[in-house]
Parts: C-alpha cells; structure tokens; sequence
C-alpha cells in the first residue's frame, strides 16, 4: 500500500519468545501466523523506511502496521468483522472512562495493556476511519504520497497530516486534534424523521442528535421500494435538522449503516416506518444457527417458550426473551409466565386470582444514550410475591485492565409475600409480610494462566413487617487450579452468619431463629432470592423445588 520495497533483501526468523520484532531487511516471528508477518513486515515500510520516534508517536508505525493488516484481511473476504474485536476493546476503555490519549509519550500509559489498546488497535481505527471518509483510492494516495515524499526521513503527525490535507482538500486538525489527543465516543442518534410527498419528490426531513465528544460527518441512507440512496451530512452541530430529496419513498433510514465513524451506540441510528419493524433489534426464535450471539450493530433477543408447573397455581405456558448488545450492553432476561391451568394434582392450591407472573432482569442498561455500567436490577411479580432489587458494581482495581480485580457492590432489595400457598416450606417463611434489606459487598479477583483466586463477602441489613430485624453476613474463599494435560482443581471455603432481634418487644436477645427463613444461609445453595427469577425452582412443588437452588451459599446440593 505504501510503495515499492527500498531494500534489497528481507529475512523472516523463528524466534524463541513469543510476539514479534522488527528490523530494516529482517522480522523475527514466534509462529508462521500469516497476520503476525504481515504486521512485522510491515514494520519495514512504517517505522524501517518511514522513520518515526516509536516512544512519542507510536500510533504511526504500530497503528500503521496493524492497519495494513486488517485492511488485507478485509479486502481477503472478512469484512467489516475483520475490525469487530478492534472497535469492543477500544469502546469498552472509552465507556469506562479509562481511556488515554493516543498521543501520550510510552511511559505516560497507566499500564501496557492501555498502551496496547491505544497505540495499535485505536490507531488502526483511527486510519481506517480516515480511508472511510476519503474512499479507498483516495487513503492508497495518502499513504503512497507520504511514502514517497519522506522515506528514509524521520515522521511525525504533522507530516501525515500535511499529506492528507493536501490529498484530500481539507483541514483535518479537528480530526487528528480529536482522536490522538483526547478522548471519548461518537454517538449520533436519530431524533425524528417525517416523509411527506412534494412536488412528485419525496422529501424527508431528519432531526439528528449528538450525543457523544467526538464529531464525524455523519452517514445517512434511505431505503424503500427497492432503492437506496446514501448521503452525509456534517456532525459538528450537538442538533441539527436536514431535508433530503429522493424518487422514492423511504420505508427506513439509518445513520452509519456501514459503520465507518465508529459509533458506539447503533441501537439509536434506525427509523422505519412501520412500528412492528425495528430495524435496531434482531428478534429469533431457538436454532442451532443462531450465531453470533452478540453483534456490534443490534441488540440480539432470542426467544424461547417455556412450560413449568407448581402445586398451588397448575400448569403455567409463558416465554423467554434474553438479549444484549455488543455482548456487555443492555443485557436483559424477560420471562412472562400466563395464569396457571389446573391439570391433574397440579393446581387448586390457592384461593387468590392467578394472573400470571413476570420477571425482569436488566444490566448495563443504555439510559439517555449513556451506559450505565455496574447497574443490575430485577422486578418479579406473580406466585405470591413481588420482588424488586438493585446493585450497583464499582471498580476499585489499582490498574485499568491488569492485575487483581477489586470491586464493591451496594445492594438493596424489597420482597413481598401476599400468597403464601406458593412458598416452599422450610425455605419462606409461612406467612404474608414485607422485608426490606441493604448491604454492600466487596470482590477481589486475581486470574492467571495457574489459575484463579477469589475473595467474596457482604454484609447487610434487614427488617420486615413481623418485627423481624436481621443482619447476615457471607464470606467465600476459592482458588482454581488450570494444569497441563487437563487437571483442573478447586477449593472453597464459604462461612455465612445470620443474627436477627427477637420480636417480643419484652426482650432484647438476638440469634439466628430470629432471623426470616428466606434470609437464612442455606448449604444447599443461594437461597430463596438468588432463584426469584426461575421458574423451576422458586414455588412448592415446581420441577426442581426439591432438588435444584441457585448458584451461592455452601453450594452443597441436597442440604437445607
């Protein structure tokens, strides 16, 4: 791509560690692996020929290489999937919060892995994000030009950037000024859109949002009928409204259909004009082909039915959805259970109207084009209770992306008992009431290539319409071992505490029978709240009521 080779000679050696080297004329190589090569042979153009100072401005020859590469492999049939995991490890620092400048010098970087990920991966975006918005004839002139006018000469930015300025007729300082010196997203959202015939055109008005730090010219296509016309328009404004003409009538339009200015938010940049359409979620029903499981330009939902029973209510019908975008994004569990059918001894067991039962799960949510990451909340109702909870994960990890992992989490969660037919004995206790409870918990986490280690334990508060007042407690220790050949090994210490206040108002002793049955600890597993949102295992007489428990507790199945 950048122009005919300067040296007379280039030699590929195997070398004993791992990764790659470089040199004018000779690249030392861990395997044979094709992109491997390709990166450090391309490291004689950019860095051998084209001299830049690695230290201060290593996106010009990493991020130049790494972008020579893919750019192969997209041309060699893996398409825009060639730069999927490129875009997840960029935007996941960026929506973090833990991103760093391109431009910082190499020892500014709080660890290699945030150098890593902004110097070669975030620099090979940030040319192919260029090569988009000129074409690929113009980026091949780029590349050449500058080649050709500064090989064997050291490089900076400020000669990339006169070359592409010069090639492609404009100021690119708010580009390179943007992506290599700060940091944040591109996220243009599509407000409103309004079709209406004119004058034998159509016209489409479009009112378009920017949410995001950073600014791209923005993609627009239209589609209907069978025709397509593709247009784009400045993202400068933080809200803008533009007219667009077509011989058709658009049934859809999308902003960055292509995903080229790497937006991270693609859940917001469709419109169709039909409201049973949503062109932004990708709805299935269960197949073995159902693949990928996460994608970067829609939420993925699938669907399955579900058939369970339990004593009181019957025979239930209902239906899953679980969905997620990118993977780590809006990640929700949604089961709707409809009123229960009696069938045999199945049924019959309450007095209570049945209206079915529903459970939500989200996490991660996207909130007002934001992610809000660490968040979990749950809703059930149905089966005689009503349950709603909320934690919130926070990141108290001394590095980025390395290291021990350490986080505290705050918790809180509401439980009501309004049909207590449905509880399994010994597990809830027997009656209609209402308990709040609070706490905070604290993880650490530590995974290497022997294995992991983990350190678990909470604490929290609760009290409950009986005059029940409790305070439990949980602590987990647990090493895994990963050897050779296959042996894997675990070990797992778990103590749980419970201690609650006697409700006679006569006396003050506190012990563990003051304590609500489902708030005990339990050496089967997590107890009566861990499985809410199961419906196999959470009301008397359900499939596994006797056999099967969330994840959580002693973990030692079969005890109660």
């Amino acid at each position: 791509v950048f122009g005919p080779y300067a040296y007379p000679q280039v030699t590929n050696l195997r070398r004993l560690d791992s990764g790659g080297t470089e040199f004018p004329m000779l690249v030392m190589n861990a395997s044979a692996s094709q992109s491997l090569i390709l990166h450090e042979v391309g490291h004689i153009w950019a860095h051998g020929i084209l001299g830049n100072n690695e230290w201060y401005e290593g996106w010009l020859d990493e991020g130049m290489s790494s972008f020579q590469t893919a750019w192969f492999f997209e041309k060699e049939g893996r398409g825009r999937e060639q730069w999927l995991q490129s875009e997840l490890r960029v935007l996941d620092l960026e929506l973090q919060g833990k991103s760093e400048p391109v431009t910082f010098v190499a020892q500014d970087y709080s660890e290699y892995a945030i150098y890593s990920r902004m110097i070669y991966t975030k620099g090979s975006l940030i040319l192919r994000m260029l090569r988009d918005m000129g074409g690929e004839e113009k980026m091949l002139e780029i590349l050449r030009t500058y080649y050709e006018r500064n090989r064997f000469k050291h490089v900076d930015q400020e000669a990339f950037q006169a070359v592409a300025e010069e090639v492609l007729r404009t100021d690119l300082d708010w580009f390179f000024g943007q992506w290599l010196h700060a940091t944040g997203v591109v996220d243009y959202s599509l407000e409103s859109v309004r079709v209406q015939e004119i004058g034998g055109m159509w016209e489409t008005t479009v009112r378009i949002a920017r949410n995001g730090e950073m600014r791209m010219p923005v993609p627009l296509r239209f589609e209907g009928d069978g025709q397509v016309a593709d247009t784009t328009v400045s993202g400068g404004p933080f809200e803008q409204t533009v007219q667009i003409q077509t011989r058709f009538r658009p049934k859809t339009v999308a902003l960055d259909p292509d995903g080229e200015i790497l937006d991270w938010n693609a859940l917001n940049n469709h419109w169709s004009a039909s409201w049973i359409v949503n062109p932004a979620v990708d709805r299935r029903l269960p197949h073995p082909s159902n693949r990928p499981s996460s994608s970067r330009d829609r939420k993925i939902v699938d669907y399955i039915p579900l058939l369970w029973w339990n004593d009181p209510g019957g025979v239930v019908l209902g239906v899953q959805s679980k969905g997620n975008y990118m993977g780590r994004y809006h990640m929700s569990l949604f089961r709707l259970g409809l009123p229960a059918i009696q069938m045999g001894d199945k049924g019959g067991g309450t007095t209570q109207f049945d209206w079915g039962s529903l459970y939500l799960r989200l996490g991660n949510p996207i909130l007002g084009s934001v992610p809000r990451l660490g968040h979990e909340s749950q809703f059930f109702a149905g089966e005689g209770r009503v349950f709603a909870s909320h934690a919130y994960d926070m990141d108290l990890s001394a590095l980025p992306v390395s290291g021990s992992r350490k986080t505290l989490r705050l918790f809180g969660s509401l439980a009501a008992v309004y049909d207590s037919t449905y509880l399994i004995p010994g597990r809830w206790t027997p009656r209609e009431n209402l308990t709040v409870e609070a706490g905070a918990g604290y993880v650490w986490r530590s995974v290497r290539a022997s294995g992991e280690s983990r350190l678990a334990g909470e604490m929290s508060l609760g009290i409950n319409t009986r005059n029940y007042r409790y305070t439990r407690g949980t602590l987990e220790i647990l090493q895994d071992w990963q050897r050779r050949r296959g042996f894997q090994g675990r070990m797992r210490g778990f103590v749980g505490v419970v201690m609650g206040e006697d409700p006679d108002p006569e006396t003050t002793a506190w012990d563990g029978s003051f304590v609500p049955l489902e708030r005990r600890v339990f050496l089967s597993g997590g107890g009566p709240y861990g499985s809410i949102g199961n419906p196999y295992l959470r009301s008397a007489g359900s499939v596994l009521s006797e056999y099967g428990d969330a994840t959580g507790g002693g973990e030692l199945r079969g005890y109660y």
